[in-house]
């Protein structure tokens, strides 16, 4: 067999198997209103991904061919965009020279093949809130998994465990869990973008550790991001 027919069994059967999972897809149909549009210069950062959605959008449509495939290769990591998400928050709500990003922490020290490296810890973020009882310094920790997996509502162990090693690495006593809400079957007004609602506190070794849920069904909408930067600050 040449390596000729071998490249065009293996596209057959690529295109059989696109076939097939296109017989899966519920008809789409092409989203209106998709023209191509400058931003304004204050939102010329956000120009990229407008662009990105576009394209994504025109390539929705249900009815697949796979000789004309208009979707564009994307892939989203969602632990890295609410991580994204809380960080933008932050700054917006206690402004940039307030939040520290992913700063390096040194907690201990690892040796290794006689080598003593420094071990170091990077908190999501690190917020100093001035109020009217004083200063204020905490860490707040974006969590996308480990609490809407499970049918209880608890702060899991590795979450404490992680939380304990920031809080000695910095020396700082007080750490924000924040989790996305669950999206239920039917969407109440809880669900919503700007609600917040706290759902575990544990205090271990003078630490105390609470968690939160933000809802973001919404956010896209008028001033979505605000709520949800609003909604974020209160609840620290």
């Amino acid at each position: 067999m040449t390596v000729a027919s071998c490249v065009k069994g293996v596209a057959r059967a690529l295109e059989d198997i696109q076939v097939s999972i296109a017989q899966h897809l519920p008809y789409q149909p092409r989203p209106l209103r998709l023209q191509d549009r400058s931003l304004p210069s204050r939102s010329k950062a956000w120009q990229p991904t407008f662009d990105l959605s576009l394209d994504i959008l025109r390539g929705l449509g249900g009815a697949y061919d796979p000789k004309n495939a208009l979707a564009p290769g994307y892939v989203m990591q969602t632990w890295q965009v609410w991580e994204q998400l809380i960080s933008l928050s932050l700054r917006n709500a206690f402004s940039p020279s307030n939040v520290q990003l992913q700063s390096s922490n040194k907690l201990g020290t690892r040796t290794q093949d006689g080598v003593i490296r420094a071990l170091n810890v990077f908190p999501d973020a690190i917020v100093t809130i001035t109020g009217t009882t004083g200063v204020r310094r905490l860490i707040v920790d974006a969590k996308y998994k480990g609490h809407v997996d499970r049918s209880s509502q608890s702060i899991s162990n590795a979450d404490i465990y992680e939380s304990l090693a920031f809080a000695r690495a910095t020396g700082i006593s007080e750490v924000a869990l924040v989790y996305p809400r669950s999206v239920k079957a039917t969407l109440s007004s809880s669900d919503e973008v700007g609600h917040a609602v706290g759902f575990g506190r544990v205090v271990a070794d003078g630490v105390q550790i609470r968690a939160f849920e933000l809802g973001v069904c919404g956010i896209s909408g008028r001033r979505g991001l605000k709520r949800f930067s609003d909604a974020l600050a209160k609840v620290l």
